[in-house]
């Protein structure tokens, strides 16, 4: 019972460490002995290089989906410049938008696979310096992904009304009124801590540490 109530000090909002077990099952169940042991090396080398857990979980995830679109029985080490391009084209007919055109989707898992590959032909994932480029992936292209969110689309006071009328208990109310007054984004909010609320004479600070830096917000 005790330790049912115990309280994970690395608790992890997003679990990636759960959703990374997941993905490495899979991608041993789904490909070749050969490209498994190539994508966990790969995985090491992200953490060699202090990559973060939800970056390892986006990639792993993603090699995983291109990977089960190789062509039957192919390995990364066979694979050839005409199967780079089929893979573009998989990409974009699957996560580009409706009219075709860029996505976060579509430009993030180009950008995985030019990584991986070009990791996977020259042991780094960057490209040096006034070296060409790994010559099958030369025909990965990039466009300016369109934002399509507008004002009207982001919740308003009104929107916010409804909201805490709608709530049952006062921990939510709390909760929803701090997220939209702060700004916060779902893993600032979920991980907080009673050590990061502070009261004084004006009200409360809460700090937050999220994608970017460690910041207090009134």
């Amino acid at each position: 019972m005790d330790s049912q109530r115990k309280i994970n000090k690395d608790f992890d909002v997003h679990d990636y460490d759960t959703h990374i077990s997941y993905t490495v099952k899979a991608l041993k169940r789904d490909c070749s002995k050969r490209n498994y042991e190539t994508i966990m090396d790969y995985d090491r080398s992200m953490k060699l290089s202090n990559l973060s857990k939800a970056t390892r979980n986006k990639h792993l995830q993603a090699m995983l989906g291109i990977t089960r679109k190789l062509p039957k029985d192919k390995e990364w080490k066979d694979v050839l410049r005409a199967d780079i391009d089929d893979l573009v084209i998989w990409i974009m007919e699957t996560y580009a938008d409706h009219k075709g055109q860029e996505s976060h989707s579509s430009y993030d898992m180009k950008k995985v696979l030019r990584l991986f590959y070009r990791w996977f032909k020259t042991g780094d994932r960057r490209k040096k310096p006034h070296e060409p480029e790994v010559y099958e992936i030369q025909g990965i292209r990039f466009s300016k992904v369109k934002e399509k969110i507008v004002r009207e689309d982001l919740v308003n006071e009104e929107d916010l009304k409804k909201l805490l009328t709608n709530c049952i208990t006062i921990q939510d109310k709390a909760l929803i009124h701090v997220h939209y007054e702060a700004g916060t984004r779902p893993g600032e909010i979920l991980s907080l801590k009673m050590k990061n609320v502070k009261f004084d004479e004006y009200g409360a600070i809460i700090s937050v540490s999220g994608k970017t830096i460690a910041r207090p917000i009134r």
